[in-house]
């Protein structure tokens, strides 16, 4: 399974399903973030298994029909959502 962990943060929801054999693409604008989320996932052994990406989730640029999942933690409401979901709505 491939997931899209939607302006990932710090990490906290891209343990899980890494640990349980998905495919995690981390996606975050924040260089900080993602540096905090990678050093969560060295802790738990598995960064590896993660691909973590600075990325503007308003301008994803991965194919369409690329995820099977895609988790919003929290995201949109920082974002512009017309700009978001038309951005989202071919990659799953």
């Amino acid at each position: 399974m491939k997931i899209l962990d939607y302006g990932c943060g710090h990490g906290m929801h891209s343990v899980l399903p890494a640990k349980l054999g998905a495919e995690v693409y981390a996606i975050d604008l924040s260089k900080e973030s993602l540096k905090i989320a990678k050093e969560r996932a060295k802790k738990e052994n598995i960064e590896e298994k993660i691909k973590f990406i600075e990325m503007d989730c308003e301008k994803l640029d991965f194919p369409d029909n690329y995820f099977d999942v895609i988790w919003d933690g929290g995201t949109f409401s920082s974002l512009d959502v017309n700009r978001a979901f038309t951005s989202l709505k071919a990659k799953r």
